[in-house]
């Protein structure tokens, strides 16, 4: 996969406006009202997609949780001005693996006990190419340098979180 980046489209532009845009493009793409969890949301998605989707998510989850986040953080230079930031790291890594359990292994046994599946058929579920496009994305980033991993895990996604596990979390009870 080649990702190349134009320095000339971030020439004049301030952290400012470059946030801005950042925040511009991820209000037009919310993930939290993505059509899969509308459709989640509204009680049409079917069960079967459904279970591909929570597979999918569980899956970008459990690389994110053991593996992102650490990557990020060994790759941050030893600067006592960045303690805060590795911190806050170092409490999400804690949070996957203790709050209140490991995160992806939660999340395995709310799909095998919803959708009817074993633990099994989770682990072995086959990755869609877009699941595998958006994990590799992520690791490209996050293997280019630290910062540009942080911003593409932490702001973009994880501060989404929020919206999308709330309504999330509704539908689930009260649709399936």
């Amino acid at each position: 996969m080649s990702i190349k980046r134009d320095p000339a489209e971030f020439e004049g532009k301030t952290t400012t406006d470059f946030i801005a845009e950042l925040q511009a493009f991820r209000e037009k793409y919310p993930y939290g009202h993505h059509p899969i969890i509308d459709a989640m949301c509204e009680g049409t998605l079917p069960k079967e997609g459904l279970k591909i989707f929570l597979i999918q998510w569980w899956y970008f989850g459990a690389v994110g949780a053991e593996q992102i986040f650490a990557m990020i953080l060994a790759g941050m230079p030893i600067d006592p001005e960045l303690y805060p930031i590795k911190k806050s790291l170092v409490e999400n890594i804690h949070g996957e693996f203790f709050d209140p359990d490991v995160h992806p292994e939660v999340n395995v046994n709310m799909i095998t006990s919803g959708c009817g599946i074993t633990r099994d058929e989770v682990y072995k579920a086959e990755l869609l190419p877009e699941t595998s496009a958006f994990v590799n994305t992520l690791l490209h980033y996050v293997n280019n340098d630290w910062k540009e991993g942080l911003m593409s895990l932490m702001w973009a996604l994880e501060s989404q979180s929020p919206i999308q596990f709330v309504r999330r979390g509704i539908a689930l009870r009260e649709q399936y």
